[in-house]
């Protein structure tokens, strides 16, 4: 019998807030017409942006959902295993709506919010990626 590795609660916190606040970011830039996510996302290259910043934070959220919580009997390992390169998509789309705020619709702390987040995004992610290390040496290291 296999056992689930230790859930820990603010990893999937976190996880849910980023990748909540992604497709948060993608519903006011389709849906609030007067927000500077909306002026963003009307060009085309803000409307791919936003729309694979929804992707990756959907993603997220099935990890969260399948890996997290007690609700199945089974895990999707390979959403959990790589984690990280979610956190690294969503990261680059913050990063690219910050273009895009300077560049399009000349918003410096519009640029500065996505900075904030791609950077937050990123630490977490370096966070969570040490902490699953730690457990997966240990649970060699243990058996």
């Amino acid at each position: 019998m296999t056992t689930r590795p230790q859930f820990c609660l603010a990893s999937a916190v976190f996880r849910i807030y980023a990748c909540g606040l992604g497709v948060m970011t993608w519903a006011v830039a389709f849906n609030e017409d007067r927000s500077l996510a909306f002026l963003i996302a009307r060009s085309g290259e803000g409307a791919f942006v936003a729309n694979m910043m929804l992707v990756c934070g959907l993603i997220g959220l099935v990890d969260v959902v399948l890996n997290d919580l007690l609700l199945f009997p089974f895990r999707l390992e390979c959403t959990r295993t790589h984690r990280h390169f979610g956190f690294s998509a969503l990261a680059f789309c913050y990063v690219c709506e910050a273009f895009l705020a300077a560049l399009t619709v000349r918003s410096f702390w519009m640029a500065a919010f996505n900075l904030w987040n791609a950077l937050s995004v990123v630490a977490f992610s370096l966070i969570d990626a040490h902490q699953r290390s730690k457990e997966s040496t240990c649970l060699r290291a243990c058996n």
